[in-house]
């Protein structure tokens, strides 16, 4: 588990992508791999392993890393990315994809998605009528629930809950 969240794929484009005064046109960057003092760039299909300092070929520079996120630095902007983000600059008409979730041992089906751009886990219920997150994962993912939310009464399973 440890080393599988480290190496869970953070895919972001970037259209062009420079450093300095040079311009570096740059496809796609895939941060694979976060670990404290250096990061795994795949840029444009080409590996970099980057230390904390250090600035691809292609004008990416990894301003600091561990194993939760990365600042790196392109075109003179520098910007976090943590497990899980996603950033397009291209629009692109997706294709049709097929997902095919199963049930597992106790018969719930769970799946991996993002919310805001941040990983995060799924229980898929066919029967629900709202979706819901706990207070830990809205904290997680940075949404101010009691600030930002109503307070409600939802009906459950188990009974009546509170929420926001």
């Amino acid at each position: 588990m440890f080393m599988m969240r480290y190496f869970q794929r953070i895919l972001f484009s970037i259209v062009f992508l420079g450093f300095s005064t040079a311009v570096y046109a740059v496809e796609q960057i895939e941060v694979q791999g976060l670990f404290p003092g250096k990061a795994v760039l795949l840029i444009d299909g080409k590996m970099h392993v980057l230390a904390t300092g250090s600035i691809s070929p292609e004008g990416v520079k990894v301003i600091s890393a561990d194993s939760r996120s990365a600042v790196l630095e392109f075109n003179g902007v520098q910007k976090t990315y943590q497990l899980g983000n996603t950033i397009h600059t291209n629009f692109k008409k997706p294709e049709f994809l097929r997902e095919q979730i199963f049930a597992n041992s106790q018969g719930m089906y769970l799946t991996h998605g993002t919310i805001n751009g941040r990983q995060a886990k799924f229980l898929i219920d066919t029967g629900a009528s709202i979706v819901a997150i706990n207070s830990i994962t809205a904290k997680r993912l940075g949404i101010n629930y009691e600030k930002e939310g109503k307070p409600i009464r939802a009906a459950t399973a188990s009974g009546v809950a509170d929420g926001w």
